[in-house]
């Protein structure tokens, strides 16, 4: 019953020129704010009428439920069928991080156990296995960056992150393949030809594809080779 109102209301925003109304956008938190966050001056000047939901999640919402219209997501969607609309973007590419200027002998910081299914994490378990750990461990990718920027070690982290902040520098990754995850852009079906959803998947896929464009590595990457090209 949710999902359904949610869905009328969806349906029941628009108004004027077809770009007034709510769209729910999710992705994991470091996606949002610091990718969408930064270059949404442009949305709001296209579609002054436009309501943006932001939902930073970890988790997948389920677009067949309507708890978001549009999602982006780290790996090959498994959800939706014929109701959700897919498409891969690109490849998103880790590189190890530290603040700039801090000492080399910085251990790295990783992933709680729990979260050793992420390739980013495995790959930063076998690191600290060789070169030693942090006292600390995270299961959120904001938190790592945080931890990062402070001092406090080492850490892989996507590189249209990593490289755009001034305050890291990337360093050599020593210990096996760096990850590479694929980044997918979805959206339910029966929104499709809505003028605002449209305009707002139109819009993250040029930041997205601006951003992956940027993102050269400083040092010389070592990918494994189960991710495709963009």
């Amino acid at each position: 019953m949710q999902g359904e109102m949610q869905e009328v209301d969806t349906l029941a925003g628009a108004s004027g020129d077809g770009t007034s109304g709510t769209v729910r956008l999710t992705a994991v938190p470091m996606v949002i704010n610091h990718i969408l966050v930064p270059a949404l001056c442009d949305l709001r000047a296209a579609a002054p009428g436009l309501r943006l939901e932001l939902i930073a999640e970890a988790r997948d919402l389920s677009l067949l439920r309507g708890e978001a219209d549009i999602a982006l997501r780290l790996a090959r969607p498994t959800e939706g069928g014929q109701g959700v609309l897919a498409r891969k973007l690109g490849d998103i590419d880790y590189a190890a991080f530290a603040l700039r200027d801090a000492a080399r002998d910085l251990p790295w910081i990783g992933y709680e156990t729990r979260m050793q299914y992420l390739p980013q994490a495995a790959a930063l378990t076998r690191a600290a296995e060789i070169e030693g750990a942090a006292q600390v461990s995270v299961n959120d990718a904001e938190t790592l960056f945080r931890l990062v920027c402070s001092g406090h070690g080492k850490t892989l982290l996507p590189r249209i992150i990593g490289g755009a902040e001034p305050r890291l520098v990337e360093l050599p990754f020593r210990h096996g393949a760096l990850p590479r995850r694929e980044l997918w852009l979805m959206l339910r079906r029966e929104l499709r030809d809505l003028k605002r959803v449209r305009l707002v998947a139109d819009w993250v896929e040029g930041v997205l594809s601006a951003r992956m464009s940027q993102a050269q590595p400083a040092c010389s990457p070592d990918h494994g080779e189960d991710g495709d090209n963009p």
